[in-house]
């Protein structure tokens, strides 16, 4: 009996410190976004260097789990930490120099991945034929961190890890990055409800895939977890900072969420939990209809027929791109590096956009090899973190989520489509135990 009660509090003890790990990684990554905050209220960007060198500091002395949960935790802030554009995201390189000083540290254990090579020497191809030296610093960036992530998989404790606090993280990150973001607009005095909310300097479409992410997340977790009122409060703010984007890939995207409860709903175990979100959902969205109401028209509003009917004229893009690929063997084997092109579309307008689609931009501008390897490499890592159970096909649902959104934006070797793929397999590969336990 002793021994019995020796080992249970010994269990006990390890969560908590577990616990009390991830809540001072999170209290940490939110004292570096306020502190990345004040910088951009007051301009200040002698601080904010030093908030980049701190920051830096801390994700290289940091545990590999800190690493980790540190960058799921800010990467839906990421907008709020680079300077004037994308190109000076600083962010990135704050995670690749932990990533780095990690894998040197353990250069013993690393195995090297014929995928990885292969896709580097192809990319590699692509850079030196074009001269494209961003394009060669971005897949060196990616490439360090599939090679941190492939290595991590195969760590079952810190696996462990993320696998219970990591998909929390990311859904705090994110409701934390709508506060930012509010208390961005009131400083500046914008107004919130002008249907552009994106939280703080992050581009809407990226910060629709986020949150359609996380609510993905929150719905499954609210039918498997024993916090479901928790939970839902989590929804319904997600919601709410959705709906303020004013985006139509967050409206379109929220089939997948309502494909989630249905899928609950016929499965004959949960029925005593869906009809009651539904039915509270209902009563939340009347009760505040009045704000939720012009936010939703507003939107509706954007799909007017043209922009259906031409996808606000990322047809005519992805057209173009495509025909462009194909147009010769070296753009459909290799791509066409970065590059973005100057065209006429068929309303006669001049444009100079980007793909607006992250599979055809891969293919503009890596090739069918390029784009091929990159699926490997990425399948691979899913089959890396595969842990014993039986697998639930609604896991993968957060997944499609990202797929859907990122079919409409560019997002191609990006830390946050990244660390978010390897969320969304983590969720499906490691997690069917809670689900099954849940069910019982």
């Amino acid at each position: 009996m002793n021994n019995s009660f020796l080992v249970k509090n010994q269990i006990v003890q390890r969560k908590e410190r577990a616990v009390d790990g991830v809540y001072y990684d999170c209290f940490v990554a939110i004292g570096f976004l306020i502190a990345f905050l004040i910088c951009k209220l007051l301009s200040f960007t002698i601080l904010f260097y030093a908030c980049a060198v701190l920051l830096t500091l801390y994700m290289l002395f940091c545990k590999p789990s800190s690493l980790i949960l540190m960058m799921v935790f800010i990467l839906p802030s990421s907008g709020l930490i680079k300077l004037t554009s994308a190109s000076s995201a600083i962010l990135g390189y704050c995670f690749l120099i932990g990533e780095i000083k990690y894998l040197v540290i353990n250069t013993s254990k690393i195995k090297i991945s014929l995928i990885l090579v292969l896709l580097t020497l192809c990319v590699g191809l692509t850079v030196f034929y074009y001269l494209d030296y961003s394009l060669g610093l971005t897949i060196f960036r990616f490439m360090v961190s599939m090679v941190f992530l492939y290595f991590v998989s195969g760590d079952d404790k810190l696996i462990s890890r993320l696998q219970k606090n990591g998909i929390n993280v990311f859904i705090a990150g994110t409701i934390f990055n709508i506060v930012l973001g509010l208390a961005y607009y009131f400083f500046t005095k914008r107004n919130v409800f002008s249907g552009n909310f994106c939280g703080v300097s992050l581009d809407r479409n990226f910060y629709s895939a986020v949150i359609s992410m996380a609510i993905s997340f929150a719905v499954i977790q609210f039918f498997i977890s024993k916090r479901a009122l928790l939970t839902f409060a989590e929804l319904v703010f997600l919601f709410f900072g959705g709906l303020l984007s004013g985006s139509r890939t967050f409206l379109v995207s929220l089939i997948i969420p309502i494909l989630i409860v249905l899928y609950f709903l016929f499965s004959g175990k949960y029925i005593k939990k869906v009809l009651p979100f539904i039915f509270v959902l209902l009563a939340v969205g009347l009760l505040f209809s009045s704000l939720l109401s012009p936010l939703l028209n507003m939107t509706i509003d954007r799909f007017d027929a043209s922009d259906v009917s031409t996808a606000n004229g990322r047809y005519d893009i992805w057209k173009y791109y495509l025909e462009k690929t194909t147009s010769n063997p070296t753009s459909f084997f290799i791509g066409s590096s970065f590059k973005t092109d100057l065209y006429i579309s068929t309303n006669h307008t001049l444009h100079d956009v980007v793909h607006h689609n992250t599979f055809i931009q891969s293919l503009s501008t890596i090739g069918v090899l390029g784009t091929s390897l990159l699926i490997l490499s990425f399948y691979k890592l899913f089959v890396l973190l595969k842990r014993p159970g039986k697998k639930r096909f609604v896991f993968l649902f957060p997944l499609f989520s990202l797929i859907l959104c990122y079919f409409f934006i560019n997002g191609l070797f990006s830390d946050l489509l990244t660390i978010m793929i390897f969320l969304s397999f983590m969720f499906y590969q490691c997690q069917t135990n809670e689900y099954e336990n849940s069910a019982n």
